[in-house]
């Protein structure tokens, strides 16, 4: 999946300017809900014709991985073993492509091949780092008795230590943040943290993403690298996805972020 990542710029608050990044995303940490190694039988990944051999669930699961569509990404879900990694996964790209529709941002989907033994995804308009792959495989996908998806190695790599879904939500002064996912990226390293905020105020809120930082397990603080989100204030009653990007950093730590509204700034501390 190829997301569009703002960058931060002034201190005072945060505009989206998009620019096109790969985003593999989602961590394990010590505030969410952990997800367990699937011990299922291995998916057929395809027959002797490609796609067409392929199981269903997978086909939905990794077509619906690779696109912008918040209702085609949310199929995934529905093929996944609720719990594992497979469901983990897919809802950091649901979260991602809510974040796009926050934004108003829609993107070109990465091309998807489906394989005897892998499925192979790759950014169409290729790498603009020249350390990193623009295609990434999926091997040894495995399922549940009902043929859900329950995990899948990225790059040869096992993802259940990298991986965790949003807690519950934190309320303070009237806003709602909502920890959606982390994600230690299997191909930067980048960790990548997505979270909703919901304003129940009377007056608009701004998150102030551009001074988001993050306080690693080793208690080293780090600045945002890049966000993505609307550019402008949530007004009341209005809920708005975002996704920060802390760059290689390890996970299990803290994002700390400032939202402002007229009578004061609340701070607000997120495990990942």
């Amino acid at each position: 999946m190829t997301s569009r990542i703002g960058t931060a710029h002034t201190p005072t608050r945060f505009h989206a300017a998009i620019i096109a990044a790969t985003i593999l995303i989602l961590a394990a940490g010590c505030g969410g809900t952990k997800t367990e190694v699937g011990d299922g039988a291995p998916a057929q990944v395809s027959g002797e014709n490609g796609v067409a051999g392929a199981s269903d669930n997978v086909k939905t699961y990794f077509e619906a991985e690779v696109s912008s569509d918040l209702d085609k990404a949310k199929e995934a879900l529905a093929v996944s073993e609720p719990g594992s990694i497979a469901a983990a996964y897919a809802q950091r790209n649901v979260a991602v492509a809510q974040a796009g529709v926050s934004a108003g941002e829609t993107w070109e989907d990465d091309s998807v091949k489906f394989s005897k033994d892998k499925v192979v995804i790759c950014d169409p308009a290729g790498s603009t780092n020249e350390d990193v792959d623009p295609c990434v495989e999926y091997t040894e996908i495995k399922t549940d008795g009902t043929g859900k998806l329950q995990s899948f190695l990225i790059d040869g790599q096992d993802i259940a230590g990298r991986i965790s879904i949003g807690s519950e939500p934190i309320v303070k002064d009237d806003v709602s943040v909502q920890p959606d996912f982390a994600y230690r990226s299997v191909q930067n390293g980048d960790l990548i943290i997505g979270v909703t905020v919901t304003n129940n105020r009377t007056d608009d809120v701004t998150p102030w993403l551009n001074l988001a930082s993050y306080v690693g397990p080793d208690g080293r603080q780090r600045d945002l690298t890049s966000a993505f989100g609307p550019s402008s204030d949530l007004a009341p009653g209005a809920t708005a996805t975002y996704i920060m990007d802390f760059g290689q950093v390890d996970i299990g730590g803290t994002v700390r972020l400032e939202i402002n509204h007229d009578s004061d700034t609340t701070e607000f501390e997120i495990p990942t």
